[in-house]
């Protein structure tokens, strides 16, 4: 039997009031920090000091807001959860309002979330709420000014900034890994060949149509791989379709493939090497 023990809270920023939806869930404050545990463990984050804290970006925000003669708002978000969703819940939760240190929301959780939950499977509970929260909640035209005006700036610190290459596909990658639900994950062969033929003849979508020259030479080029060719001479020379190349300068493309391959030396004098 699973024990119903484990719980969500979130910390909010009483300096930054406001109403901030996420899904289903909307908060009067700015939330800074997202945890799951069990008994008093929401209440731990209180007693750190700079030596027993992993978190110093954490340690000094709420430091900060005591200073001011205020406390963290803390909220159980959901209660009486067991580990597993409690670990979906704080994952997707994480992701849904954004991490500073990826320049993508104000909270200052240093991690993603959700150890323990390796072949990460959210419960249908938990998938529902992520669906939902993607397919658009209903707010009012006032709320949704308010969401403008904190996507703007106020809550992510990106007004006016740009997010790095970097950071973008760090963001992406984690966002992708964390929605697939075949993330770790392969089609059986079954599945496979009913996938395959689901889209077969009229059901496929490009059914009875053709690619224009122009697209088909992009097709090619994008599919090419790429060759240094050295020439009689000496001279070399980079390339990306080994086939167009031989065919324009009256060489075998057979023949030349070997040599890429290491199965021939050279052809016509002609020697190619693949990058």
């Amino acid at each position: 039997m699973i024990d119903n023990i484990y719980y969500v809270y979130i910390y909010l920023d009483p300096r930054k009031p406001g109403q901030y939806v996420y899904g289903d869930y909307i908060f009067d404050a700015e939330p800074f920090y997202v945890g799951k545990g069990k008994g008093n463990r929401y209440k731990d984050h209180l007693k750190k000091n700079k030596t027993t804290t992993t978190n110093p970006h954490m340690f000094r925000k709420i430091r900060k807001i005591l200073k001011e003669g205020l406390e963290p708002i803390i909220i159980k978000v959901e209660t009486s959860l067991n580990e597993q969703d409690s670990l979906d819940l704080e994952m997707w939760m994480i992701w849904a309002i954004g991490q500073n240190n990826y320049k993508s929301g104000p909270l200052v959780n240093i991690s993603c979330g959700g150890y323990g939950s390796s072949g990460w499977k959210p419960s249908l509970e938990i998938r529902h709420r992520m669906s939902k929260s993607h397919k658009g909640h209903i707010v009012s035209e006032e709320t949704r000014k308010k969401i403008g005006v904190s996507n703007k700036g106020r809550t992510t610190g990106m007004h006016g900034k740009k997010h790095s290459q970097k950071t973008l596909l760090k963001m992406s990658y984690s966002k992708l890994d964390l929605l697939n639900p075949m993330y770790g994950k392969t089609h059986s062969k079954k599945i496979k060949i009913k996938m395959s033929i689901d889209r077969m003849g009229e059901k496929n979508s490009f059914y009875g149509k053709t690619h224009s020259k122009k697209a088909k030479e992009k097709i090619i080029n994008a599919n090419s791989k790429q060759y240094i060719i050295i020439f009689p001479t000496g001279e070399e020379k980079k390339i990306k379709n080994l086939t167009s190349f031989s065919i324009s300068n009256n060489l075998n493309p057979g023949c030349m493939n070997n040599i890429a391959n290491g199965h021939q030396k050279h052809h016509k004098g002609f020697r190619c090497e693949k990058i």
